[in-house]
């Protein structure tokens, strides 16, 4: 399986940029040891000169994450309270069971998705108000660049 490549040329100055944007992974250790993972998108970092991940540090997209992790987790408990109800209380067969166990996997990776995105509102939002290139940590970048 390949990875998506975007090819990015500029007649201008005869730029030219093949880039393979695949997921990866960055975070913030708090003091405490709370680990909070980063929201980045694709910018252009004018000292790299080439599109890299340029961290998110606006409020809203920390909202909007949080948002959907609480609206996601509101519907996985309710479909798990409703798959529990169903059931007869003396019979509870395996594959019931099975489902349960599935919603409570994920339920708790959305309420660990909810407490970093509450995480990150208080800790990094606040901190940083400049978005800055995650390869080379400079604040002259052009983001979002993709949309």
């Amino acid at each position: 399986m390949s990875m998506p490549t975007m090819h990015i040329v500029c007649d201008r100055d005869d730029f030219k940029q093949s880039q393979v944007f695949a997921e990866s992974n960055y975070w913030y250790v708090l003091d405490d040891g709370v680990i909070i993972p980063l929201l980045y998108e694709y910018g252009w970092c004018l000292k790299c000169g080439k599109m890299q991940h340029v961290e998110i540090v606006a409020q809203s997209r920390w909202k909007e994450k949080a948002d959907k992790a609480k609206s996601t987790l509101d519907e996985l408990e309710s479909d798990k309270s409703k798959l529990s109800k169903s059931c007869s209380r003396w019979f509870f067969p395996k594959r019931i069971s099975e489902k349960i166990s599935t919603f409570d996997r994920q339920i708790l990776f959305n309420e660990n998705l909810l407490a970093d995105s509450i995480d990150g509102l208080q800790s990094i939002c606040a901190q940083r108000t400049v978005p800055h290139c995650l390869t080379c940590s400079s604040e002259d970048v052009i983001s979002p660049f993709l949309h």
